[in-house]
Protein backbone atom coordinates (compact mmCIF):
# COMPACT_ATOMS: atom_id res chain seq x y z
CA UNK A 1 0.00 0.00 0.00
CA UNK A 2 2.97 2.21 0.83
CA UNK A 3 4.16 1.53 -2.34
CA UNK A 4 1.33 2.59 -4.20
CA UNK A 5 0.95 5.73 -2.27
CA UNK A 6 -2.58 4.68 -1.01
CA UNK A 7 -3.39 7.44 2.04
CA UNK A 8 -2.55 5.39 5.25
CA UNK A 9 -3.94 6.69 8.73
CA UNK A 10 -2.91 5.80 12.50
CA UNK A 11 -4.73 6.26 15.37
CA UNK A 12 -3.00 6.83 19.01
CA UNK A 13 -0.29 4.19 19.36
CA UNK A 14 -0.78 3.28 15.89
CA UNK A 15 2.06 5.72 14.87
CA UNK A 16 4.26 3.59 16.76
CA UNK A 17 3.56 0.59 14.57
CA UNK A 18 4.00 2.62 11.33
CA UNK A 19 7.80 3.97 12.34
CA UNK A 20 8.54 0.54 14.00
CA UNK A 21 8.21 -0.50 9.72
CA UNK A 22 9.76 2.62 8.70
CA UNK A 23 6.99 4.03 6.51
CA UNK A 24 7.56 7.29 8.58
CA UNK A 25 11.42 8.19 8.38
CA UNK A 26 12.12 11.85 8.24
CA UNK A 27 7.86 12.47 8.16
CA UNK A 28 6.29 14.99 10.41
CA UNK A 29 3.74 12.89 12.29
CA UNK A 30 2.14 12.93 16.20
CA UNK A 31 1.18 10.17 18.76
CA UNK A 32 -1.01 10.65 21.96
CA UNK A 33 0.55 12.87 24.25
CA UNK A 34 1.39 10.18 27.06
CA UNK A 35 3.78 8.75 24.42
CA UNK A 36 5.70 11.50 23.26
CA UNK A 37 8.81 11.51 25.24
CA UNK A 38 9.10 7.96 24.57
CA UNK A 39 8.29 7.97 20.83
CA UNK A 40 10.99 10.31 20.66
CA UNK A 41 13.63 8.46 22.36
CA UNK A 42 12.88 5.29 19.97
CA UNK A 43 12.58 6.70 17.23
CA UNK A 44 15.07 9.71 15.62
CA UNK A 45 13.78 9.71 12.44
CA UNK A 46 10.29 10.95 12.34
CA UNK A 47 9.58 14.50 13.61
CA UNK A 48 7.58 14.41 16.38
CA UNK A 49 4.31 16.89 17.07
CA UNK A 50 2.18 17.23 20.03
CA UNK A 51 -0.28 18.52 17.44
CA UNK A 52 -3.74 16.72 17.49
CA UNK A 53 -3.31 15.16 13.69
CA UNK A 54 -0.62 15.54 11.23
CA UNK A 55 -1.09 14.58 7.35
CA UNK A 56 2.41 14.34 5.67
CA UNK A 57 2.03 12.87 1.93
CA UNK A 58 0.30 9.56 2.75
CA UNK A 59 0.28 9.57 6.13
CA UNK A 60 -2.10 10.84 8.60
CA UNK A 61 -1.22 10.49 12.08
CA UNK A 62 -3.40 11.17 15.38
CA UNK A 63 -3.59 11.81 19.09
CA UNK A 64 -6.36 9.33 19.39
CA UNK A 65 -9.76 10.09 21.42
CA UNK A 66 -11.52 12.86 20.11
CA UNK A 67 -8.77 13.99 18.25
CA UNK A 68 -9.63 10.88 15.96
CA UNK A 69 -12.60 12.82 15.41
CA UNK A 70 -10.93 16.10 14.41
CA UNK A 71 -9.13 13.77 11.56
CA UNK A 72 -12.34 12.22 10.36
CA UNK A 73 -13.86 15.39 10.06
CA UNK A 74 -10.32 16.99 8.12
CA UNK A 75 -10.47 13.94 5.84
CA UNK A 76 -13.85 14.65 5.32
CA UNK A 77 -13.78 18.17 4.17
CA UNK A 78 -10.52 17.45 2.12
CA UNK A 79 -12.50 14.74 0.11
CA UNK A 80 -16.72 16.05 0.56
CA UNK A 81 -16.09 19.72 1.13
CA UNK A 82 -15.97 22.04 4.27
CA UNK A 83 -19.87 22.13 4.34
CA UNK A 84 -20.61 18.32 4.22
CA UNK A 85 -17.48 18.56 7.46
CA UNK A 86 -19.59 21.11 9.24
CA UNK A 87 -22.83 19.50 9.01
CA UNK A 88 -20.69 16.84 10.49
CA UNK A 89 -20.07 18.37 13.00
CA UNK A 90 -23.29 19.66 13.47
CA UNK A 91 -24.76 16.68 13.57
CA UNK A 92 -22.06 15.13 16.68
CA UNK A 93 -23.18 18.56 18.36
CA UNK A 94 -19.96 20.11 18.55
CA UNK A 95 -19.46 23.70 17.43
CA UNK A 96 -16.96 23.30 15.08
CA UNK A 97 -13.55 21.95 13.85
CA UNK A 98 -10.82 22.60 15.53
CA UNK A 99 -7.31 22.56 13.20
CA UNK A 100 -5.04 19.73 13.22
CA UNK A 101 -1.73 21.47 14.67
CA UNK A 102 -4.16 22.47 17.60
CA UNK A 103 -1.86 20.73 20.82
CA UNK A 104 -2.93 18.23 22.74
CA UNK A 105 -3.92 18.59 26.13
CA UNK A 106 -2.80 16.56 29.23
CA UNK A 107 -1.26 16.31 32.59
CA UNK A 108 0.87 18.75 33.18
CA UNK A 109 4.09 17.62 33.07
CA UNK A 110 3.57 14.05 31.42
CA UNK A 111 4.60 14.57 27.87
CA UNK A 112 8.07 14.28 29.90
CA UNK A 113 7.32 11.12 31.14
CA UNK A 114 10.21 9.25 31.82
CA UNK A 115 12.66 12.55 31.48
CA UNK A 116 14.85 12.61 34.33
CA UNK A 117 13.80 14.50 37.91
CA UNK A 118 17.20 16.83 37.86
CA UNK A 119 16.29 17.25 34.09
CA UNK A 120 12.43 18.24 34.62
CA UNK A 121 13.78 20.62 37.22
CA UNK A 122 16.53 22.33 34.93
CA UNK A 123 13.31 23.24 32.42
CA UNK A 124 11.24 24.70 35.64
CA UNK A 125 13.98 26.95 36.34
CA UNK A 126 14.28 27.49 32.30
CA UNK A 127 10.26 28.49 32.33
CA UNK A 128 10.19 30.60 35.35
CA UNK A 129 12.83 32.72 33.79
CA UNK A 130 10.94 32.55 30.50
CA UNK A 131 10.95 36.45 29.86
CA UNK A 132 14.88 36.85 31.20
CA UNK A 133 16.26 33.37 29.49
CA UNK A 134 19.54 32.10 31.50
CA UNK A 135 22.29 30.70 29.91
CA UNK A 136 23.39 27.01 31.17
CA UNK A 137 25.49 27.80 33.68
CA UNK A 138 23.05 30.60 35.45
CA UNK A 139 20.56 27.19 34.86
CA UNK A 140 23.22 24.68 36.60
CA UNK A 141 23.85 27.38 39.20
CA UNK A 142 20.13 27.29 39.87
CA UNK A 143 19.86 23.09 40.27
CA UNK A 144 22.92 23.70 42.69
CA UNK A 145 20.43 25.91 44.64
CA UNK A 146 17.38 23.58 44.60
CA UNK A 147 19.82 20.38 46.36
CA UNK A 148 21.45 19.05 42.62
CA UNK A 149 25.04 18.56 41.90
CA UNK A 150 25.34 19.40 38.51
CA UNK A 151 27.51 22.19 37.03
CA UNK A 152 26.57 23.60 33.20
CA UNK A 153 29.36 20.94 32.07
CA UNK A 154 27.53 18.11 33.35
CA UNK A 155 24.05 18.99 32.81
CA UNK A 156 22.85 16.09 29.98
CA UNK A 157 22.49 18.23 26.71
CA UNK A 158 21.38 14.83 24.88
CA UNK A 159 18.03 15.07 26.76
CA UNK A 160 17.48 18.87 26.46
CA UNK A 161 18.01 18.75 22.89
CA UNK A 162 14.76 16.40 22.95
CA UNK A 163 13.04 18.66 24.81
CA UNK A 164 13.95 22.12 24.59
CA UNK A 165 16.50 24.20 22.76
CA UNK A 166 19.38 26.09 24.45
CA UNK A 167 18.34 29.23 26.47
CA UNK A 168 20.65 31.11 24.64
CA UNK A 169 19.26 30.45 21.27
CA UNK A 170 16.55 32.64 22.27
CA UNK A 171 18.06 35.87 23.82
CA UNK A 172 18.78 38.58 21.02
CA UNK A 173 21.94 39.37 20.50
CA UNK A 174 22.11 43.31 20.29
CA UNK A 175 19.53 42.95 23.30
CA UNK A 176 21.30 44.22 27.39
CA UNK A 177 20.85 42.29 30.40
CA UNK A 178 18.28 43.21 31.68
CA UNK A 179 18.43 41.49 34.88
CA UNK A 180 21.58 43.00 36.07
CA UNK A 181 21.12 46.80 34.89
CA UNK A 182 21.35 49.82 37.18
CA UNK A 183 18.26 51.34 38.10
CA UNK A 184 19.92 54.48 39.54
CA UNK A 185 21.47 55.74 35.65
Amino acid sequence: MARRAVPISAVGTATWLLARTGLLAGARCTIRWSRLAAFAEVFNQPRISDSLFVKDGQYSTCAGELAAFELAVDLIGSHAGGYIAQEVCRHATVQGQRSGSNRQTGPSGLAFAGVSDKLLMAMRIMEENVEFPLTMEEVAHGLEYRGASWNARSLPISDFRQCVTSPDSHRPCEAPDRRHTNAHH
